[in-house]
């Protein structure tokens, strides 16, 4: 069952990377695919016929300034100038509509952790602040996007936006109408909600695992998940939303410049642990945790005001950890181990994680034409600066960062789990081999106390008939009596030993056999060691019994040399023989009672226990097995007996069916 449920919980993990992957490309595709158009970003019917970019090298441009440049860089809507200091401009041409088309249009800029982004409609005279470092104010508190308004016009316009900012100055800017940006908006937050409450439930999952289990892979996985909803949260603009006008300018800047270094090097530290579980060399262990702790001091830059270079740092290093990752795995792919996530799926999966984080570091850095050339339109863009429609791999771009870091939580929680689950059955299996190591030793401790057991009483009960043997070897025929019955007793012994052993190795079965209750018993009494003590009072007639007769004349005869030897010397012994129904089935009854003698009455509690023999029976020999035996046989046969003290006599009686069917 195990093995079977382990395939399973493996099938559904590769399931579940699989799908992380199918609804990154999903999500993208939802937010990009509905701002595609044919002549603008928007789409049809587009407002936006031109559009370009311009930078600013020395920083100082103001909007006349912008006005008067005529060599403006067309782009499609997504653009990267990796990380600088100089403003970035773009110049937008707007198509004059009619009373038909809709009158307000919504420019969205994203990502939402841009800093300061200015809007300039100079024939509206409006200008507009938004951005991460900029409180939210207006119109732009209704979505977690920079959002500009846009009202048609009549006649064709320029409008302009100022992007100058320290994080990565990756763009991606549409103009939609108002119901349409308002719809991708609510989508885009909705999206991003989900994702963030995916994330802090597997935060929520491995602090309680944690406080469980305290183990230390599963606290880092805490620890890295809980710092990427953070960061989750002010990447996707909620934090701007929420509370960007109680906090001070530059605060969720700040933040999100610290936190981005904090969730790598936690998530360098979880993966470098589970790793380390493998047994890698050690030279890459040493190497990764060397890389958490430089990305553990990054942030210490801002207070230097390199808050830039600090994430320019991040984005280039990222490679570099997926490069350490995968060489500490390398150094263990060939060693055998057993581990509890298998290599080739912890392979895919940092394969999946790479490309998705180290993709965005590359297209922060500047790197975008070259990665994005296969999404574009194999046609050329109209001369001039002709609008192209927003690929949604361009879309992907932008989120493939924050997606990928929220669904890798859920994805490694699931591993996680696989993981906890066959740990627990790795542990309920050494429990179980413990356990049975523990049963097979406590049974051999059985055997052993057993058989020191048996040879202390054998070494003890033969002394006394090997005694009478030595008195009376030299008396001649006067003393061949003593010594048959010492030769007796020795014999005894023994066959209560043998008989034990054989029923306590349930090596006895009884074998049904024709014969008589009655004259069982006479012949049991004859074979006794004092035969002239014995009353037998019994039915008239035969006493037909279907019984093991061997089985039925060792309990016999154990019984009656059991009274014989602990009774009053020269007392009568009782034997009762006679029919008694028991449940509506036949059988028969052995009643024997004699007066205790010196030993006294047996403990009825202990009588039929093994090796037993009450104190006062110890001066004489026996071996305590005698009626632990007759108990035994008496149960394989489908028998019973009991013992009781009436009327200053020890009682036994004992019944047995008296046919097979009962056995």
């Amino acid at each position: 069952m195990l093995p079977v449920f382990s395939r399973v919980a493996g099938h559904r993990a590769w399931c579940a990377v699989l799908f992380w992957l199918v609804l990154t490309i999903a999500a993208t595709l939802g937010l990009g695919g509905c701002s595609g158009g044919t002549d603008s970003v928007s789409g049809p019917p587009g407002i936006v016929a031109e559009q370009g970019w311009w930078i600013d090298r020395g920083g100082r441009a103001e909007l006349a300034d912008v006005q008067q440049i005529s060599e403006w860089t067309p782009f499609s809507g997504l653009t990267t100038f990796g990380f600088g200091p100089e403003p970035i401009w773009f110049k937008f041409r707007l198509e004059g509509l009619s009373e038909q088309a809709p009158p307000l249009w919504i420019m969205r800029v994203l990502p939402a952790y841009l800093d300061e982004l200015t809007f300039h409609d100079p024939a509206s005279g409006r200008v507009l602040n938004a951005g991460r470092s900029v409180r939210p104010e207006g119109e732009m508190v209704s979505s977690i996007n920079p959002s500009f308004p846009v009202p048609a016009m009549s006649q064709a316009r320029d409008i302009y936006v100022r992007l100058n900012s320290v994080t990565t100055r990756l763009v991606l800017i549409d103009v939609l109408p108002y119901g349409e940006a308002a719809y991708l908006n609510r989508l885009q937050e909705w999206l991003f909600a989900a994702l963030i409450a995916l994330s802090a439930i597997s935060v929520l999952w491995a602090l309680t695992e944690w406080v469980i289990s305290r183990e230390s892979v599963v606290g880092l996985f805490a620890i890295k998940q809980l710092i990427a909803t953070a960061w989750g949260v002010v990447a996707a603009g909620f934090a701007r939303t929420l509370a960007g006008q109680q906090l001070p300018d530059g605060a969720l800047t700040a933040a999100q410049s610290s936190l981005l270094p904090l969730t790598i090097a936690a998530g360098i530290a979880f993966v470098a642990a589970l790793l380390n579980s493998y047994g890698p060399r050690r030279i890459w262990i040493r190497l990764l945790f060397g890389l958490v702790a430089s990305f553990v001091l990054l942030p210490v830059l801002q207070f230097f005001d390199l808050t830039r270079e600090a994430r320019m740092v991040a984005n280039f290093c990222l490679p570099l950890v997926f490069l350490c990752l995968f060489m500490t795995l390398a150094s263990v792919i060939r060693r055998r181990s057993d581990q509890h996530v298998p290599r080739p799926l912890l392979i895919f999966y940092l394969c999946a994680y790479s490309l998705l984080l180290s993709v965005p570091a590359l297209i922060n850095l500047g790197a975008l034409e070259g990665l994005l050339v296969a999404a574009r339109p194999l046609e050329p863009p109209a001369a001039g600066l002709a609008a192209v429609p927003i690929s949604p791999w361009e879309v992907l771009a932008v989120y493939a960062s924050l997606i990928s870091l929220m669904l890798d939580g859920f994805v490694m929680r699931i591993l996680l789990m696989r993981r906890a689950y066959a740990q627990k059955q790795a542990q309920r299996a050494t429990e179980l081999e413990l356990q049975r190591s523990e049963e097979e030793s406590k049974a051999r401790r059985r055997v052993s106390e057993e058989q020191s057991r048996l040879f202390a009483m054998l070494a003890h009960e033969m002394k006394t008939p090997l005694a009478t043997l030595r008195m009376w070897v030299h008396a001649g025929s006067a003393g061949r009596p003593a010594m048959e019955r010492a030769i007796s007793d020795m014999n005894l012994i023994i066959e209560r030993c043998v008989h034990t052993g054989q029923l306590t190795e349930q090596g006895l079965q009884p074998i049904a056999q024709a014969g008589d209750a009655l004259e069982q018993t006479k012949a049991g009494i004859e074979a006794s060691r004092d035969p002239g003590r014995f009353e037998l009072r019994g039915s008239d007639g035969a006493a037909p019994i279907l019984a093991d007769m061997q089985m039925l004349s060792i309990v016999l005869g154990n019984l009656f040399d059991n009274a014989a030897k602990y009774s009053a010397p020269l007392s009568p012994i009782q034997v009762l023989v006679r029919a008694q129904a028991r449940d509506r089935h036949p059988g028969w009854s052995w009643q024997i009672s004699n007066v205790p003698g010196p030993a006294g009455m047996p403990e009825p509690a202990r009588l039929f226990e093994k090796y037993y023999r009450s104190p006062g029976a110890r001066h004489q020999s026996g071996s305590g097995l005698g009626l632990f035996l007759v108990r035994g046989l008496l149960d394989l046969m489908g028998g019973t007996i009991h013992f009781d003290a009436r009327n200053g006599r020890a009682v036994f009686d004992v019944w047995l069916p008296a046919t097979p069917e009962q056995l």
